[in-house]
């Protein structure tokens, strides 16, 4: 198996889900929507991306083309045949990269609030990403997480998931995390969104 640590619950159901979490998290976010899935006939498969949660990063580079590939490995040994991508942030980012890669893997195609490109919208945004940018490479982890955790969960009776979202975080390999933060920066899929032939659900 490809080294990446993936959650395989219900490998009888059919089709599979392929789910790719956000930065900072791990497979495991997606466990409120397992039963559901599951429920529904589904295979979701929730793999950690490299230095989140149990898959190790190698420190040779974080590169989304490779994931890709690895992803594709993964989806052809346990012979899923073409899966449903779901891709939530980071995620995203990384299920178009596999959908343009690897187009007879992917059957639908859900992209959940990502980018083709990565510019900030308002300023608000800009001084988050910034505030981001710093507190990883200047404060660590734990700063990072109480950034990330209160702006998308920023409701009173959200403690609970704030509090989980700030411990996947603060798990996550450091190094890791910032080459992730790079890679994102400079992906650009724009000039080829035309290439996705696949069902786009947004």
């Amino acid at each position: 198996m490809v080294g990446l640590h993936l959650l395989d619950l219900y490998p009888n159901n059919f089709p599979a889900v392929l789910l790719l979490h956000g930065l900072g998290a791990n497979g495991s976010s997606w466990s409120l929507q397992f039963d559901s899935l599951k429920n529904a006939g589904f295979r979701p498969i929730a793999p950690d991306m490299p230095g989140f949660g149990d898959s190790k990063y190698d420190g040779h580079g974080w590169d989304f083309r490779r994931l890709a590939n690895n992803l594709a490995d993964i989806v052809n040994e346990l012979r899923c045949g073409s899966v449903n991508v779901v891709g939530l942030s980071m995620g995203g980012v990384i299920a178009q990269q596999f959908v343009l890669d690897h187009p007879d893997l992917v059957q639908k195609l859900v992209l959940v609030s990502t980018f083709s490109e990565l510019r900030p919208a308002s300023f608000s945004q800009a001084n988050y990403f910034f505030q981001r940018i710093l507190a990883v490479h200047v404060i660590g982890l734990k700063a990072q997480s109480k950034i990330v955790s209160r702006r998308i969960f920023p409701l009173d009776g959200q403690e609970e998931l704030r509090a989980l979202a700030e411990k996947q975080i603060t798990s996550a390999d450091t190094r890791a995390y910032r080459a992730a933060m790079r890679n994102l920066a400079v992906f650009s899929s724009r000039k080829r969104l035309m290439e996705i032939k696949t069902r786009l659900l947004r």
